[in-house]
Order: structure tokens, then C-alpha cells, then sequence
């Protein structure tokens, strides 16, 4: 979209705001999401920021509910951002920081997260399913109850991160960093562990193992 093209848009979605809240509307409606797409996508804080303000006079938190599917986010900054139950299925999102951001219940399904810092984020229930995170900085992430089978998670760094009943059947693991991660009650039956490095990782009876891999000791809870 271009510059004078995403100006226009950005008034007509600002000036249908009243019109649409006072209709009792909950939330932006679809005729405007490529222009919350072309503002997210811009890189700028500023049109970031406008968008979080418009997400919010429809009282929702920062961009939590917003269908973001698609997207491209080369390098953007959503570091602590509401982001929960979003829909960022088949979005680019090459080197953006996720840090601390709340991305509970996100629709993630075959994003590509390569690269990007998502260093203690909540991704607690959120769909992983197919997403690409090859050398994603993951650490102290939770991700309990997440569904990430078939994902790609080689070199990951994943140390002290939380699995608790998350589904990595499938999933591609090689040489990902699981160090003191907590995988109690997690599925990775079929999942390629080659090279991983597990030490000091938590795990109990309900975990389950791919078949003929053998874990190093549990350490105490």
C-alpha cells in the first residue's frame, strides 16, 4: 500500500470509528484489516502505536483478536505486546521480537518465526502447528498446552523454556537448545531430537518419548 493510499485509509478507519461504536460494533472490522496490516508492516512505533489505540477504543488490549493472517513484519518491535488469541497464520515475521509479549491462544499455524526473539513470551495454548522457528531465541517461553506438531524448531534456543502438556509430535528438533526446559506431560512422539541438548531437563510418567529414544535423568521438580 502506498504512502498516500495508507493515509486515506488510516482516515476513513479512524473517521467509521464512531459511527461503528456507536452501532455497538466489539471490535475493527474486516474492510479495514489491510490497513492494519499496511501500519503493522510500515516498521513504524508510531503507526504501531496508532493501531494498538484504535484496537483499544474497541476495548480490547494492545492487538489481542486481531486477524493479522498474512502479515509481514520484517524487524518490528512487539516486545511485551498484548498479542493473545491473534491470528498470525501464514505471516512472515523474519527478526521481530516477541519478548515478554502475550501471545496466549494465538493462531500461529505455518508462520514463518525464523530468527525472531520471543525470550519469555506466553504462548500458552497457542496453535504452532507447521510454524518454521529454525534458530528462534524461545528461552523461558511458556508454552504449556500448545499444539507445535510438525513445527521446525532446529537450533531453537529453548533453555528454561515450558512445555507442560504441549504437543511436539513430529516436530523438528535438531540441535535445539532444551536445557532445564520442563517438558512434563509433553508429547514428542515422532519428533527428531538428533544432536539436542536436553541436560538438566524436567520431565515425568506422562511424557512421552519417540520410539527407541532413550532421555537422559529427570531432575527433581
Amino acid at each position: 500500500m502506498s504512502g498516500d493510499k495508507l493515509a486515506i485509509g488510516v482516515v476513513a478507519a479512524l473517521a467509521a470509528l464512531s459511527t461503528l461504536k456507536r452501532r455497538g460494533s466489539r471490535s475493527i472490522p474486516p474492510e479495514h484489516k489491510q490497513t492494519v496490516i499496511a501500519l503493522i508492516e510500515s516498521g513504524d512505533p508510531e503507526q504501531l502505536q496508532q493501531v494498538i489505540e484504535l484496537n483499544e477504543s474497541f476495548g480490547s488490549e494492545g492487538l489481542s483478536g486481531l486477524d493479522l493472517s498474512g502479515v509481514r513484519l520484517p524487524d518490528v518491535d512487539l516486545t511485551s505486546v498484548n498479542l493473545r488469541g491473534v491470528n498470525l497464520s501464514d505471516a512472515v515475521t523474519a527478526y521481530t521480537t516477541f519478548d515478554g509479549a502475550d501471545l496466549r491462544d494465538a493462531d500461529l499455524r505455518r508462520a514463518y518465526l525464523a530468527e525472531d526473539d520471543m525470550i519469555n513470551a506466553d504462548l500458552r495454548g497457542a496453535v504452532l502447528r507447521g510454524a518454521d522457528l529454525t534458530d528462534t531465541d524461545l528461552r523461558g517461553a511458556n508454552l504449556s498446552g500448545a499444539d507445535i506438531r510438525h513445527a521446525k524448531l532446529n537450533s531453537a534456543s529453548m533453555s528454561a523454556s515450558v512445555l507442560q502438556g504441549a504437543d511436539l509430535r513430529d516436530a523438528e528438533l535438531m540441535v535445539a537448545m532444551l536445557i532445564s526446559a520442563d517438558l512434563r506431560g509433553a508429547d514428542l512422539r515422532g519428533a527428531n531430537l538428533k544432536l539436542a541438548k536436553l541436560d538438566n531437563i524436567l520431565y515425568d510418567k506422562d511424557t512421552k518419548w519417540p520410539d527407541g529414544f532413550t532421555p537422559p535423568p529427570s531432575r527433581q521438580a
